[in-house]
């Protein structure tokens, strides 16, 4: 039998309320699952606690810590949970995360218009932000049928109506090893691979909490995809990226994974490895729509004989935090070093 949250936290008042002067009946009685879904709301400040409000320092401090505890961090149901019991948080972490008015001032509006107010927090996702008009339209028609989704469903709902697309990733290893060990592991973001925890848990504190970072904290990190999809093309702070850079075509990928100066610098003795994925859509953060940087950039890369037309959409797309190992389908070995692309306008 499953209890909802507030029927067990009903029940767990109840069973510990003193009757005649007997002791309160031990929070043990309760089932497992239930008294364990209710301290976890308790700590993260969803459900009602009549003897300890946790600050809101706390609560976004165990927020983060369990999002780690996960790995799935800011795509964690329980911050999805948690914006929705704080939906006044949204158009702040969209200011910060974007580094631009139009997500607050813009973007928001329409997410709220379309899904409410509760579910707005979903603009936050970059992989659902890049995609804001094929979202917002399939929302619309979903809501419709299945007026009380959560923003939870939604994602997830829309993310199999994208299916599947080919990308790839070129990486300077040194060793045929190294290359299997990756594709059975996963990929990690440099973030991930080079950072520690104690980085990691302090870049999530300034993310979820930007008006309390200090102006050090601010210039160490990269404060939101938003910022990261930024640095990118300066090529700034990239052992610290939580985005895994891979392309549609093949031969970028591979020519920008052997010549590009951090492939060079992490193994400047290595050969070339083409990892290929067969990867959900939703997983990719593509720049188009609000995350078009670009504008109308006209040109092409010319790599050997090959020519590949400037499309923001093929040419780079970013996986956020990791490459799941069941994504990568094979690797290719490169004896001999590709063409080095250049950039016609």
């Amino acid at each position: 039998m499953r209890f909802p949250a507030f029927h067990a936290l009903v029940l767990l008042t109840v069973l510990t309320v003193p009757i005649r002067g007997l002791p309160a009946t031990p929070t043990l009685a309760l089932p497992n699952g239930v008294l364990s879904c209710v301290k976890q709301r308790l700590s993260l400040g969803l459900l009602p606690n009549r003897h300890a409000f946790p600050s809101p320092k706390l609560q976004k401090s165990r927020l983060v810590d369990e999002v780690m505890k996960s790995k799935n961090y800011w795509f964690d149901p329980q911050f999805a949970a948690y914006l929705e019991a704080h939906p006044d948080e949204v158009v702040p972490l969209a200011r910060a995360w974007y580094a631009s008015e139009m997500f607050p001032q813009m973007i928001y509006p329409r997410f709220v218009q379309v899904v409410g107010k509760k579910r707005a927090h979903l603009m936050l996702d970059p992989r659902i932000l890049c995609r804001t008009d094929d979202f917002l339209k399939w929302s619309g028609e979903y809501l419709r049928n299945h007026p009380q989704a959560s923003g939870i469903e939604l994602r997830a709902e829309f993310a199999k109506t994208l299916g599947t697309s080919k990308v790839f990733r070129g990486m300077r290893l040194q060793s045929a090893d190294e290359a299997m060990q990756l594709k059975q592991s996963g990929i990690q973001s440099a973030g991930l691979k080079f950072q520690n925890k104690s980085f990691m848990k302090e870049k999530l504190l300034s993310e979820i909490d930007p008006k309390s970072a200090s102006p050090q904290t601010k210039q160490a990190f990269a404060s939101g995809f938003g910022m990261e999809i930024l640095n990118r093309p300066m090529n700034k702070d990239l052992d610290k990226s939580i985005l895994v850079s891979v392309s549609d075509w093949m031969e970028l990928a591979a020519s920008v994974g052997y010549h590009h100066g951090q492939a060079e610098k992490m193994a400047p003795n290595g050969k070339l490895f083409l990892f290929e994925m067969d990867i959900p859509e939703f997983e990719l953060i593509r720049q188009v729509g609000p995350l078009n940087k670009g504008g109308a950039r006209r040109g092409f890369y010319q790599i050997g004989n090959q020519r590949i037309d400037y499309d923001p959409y093929k040419i780079e797309a970013f996986i956020p935090y990791q490459v799941r190992p069941e994504w990568i389908r094979t690797v290719h070995s490169y004896n001999e070093p590709p063409p080095r692309w250049h950039f016609q306008p």
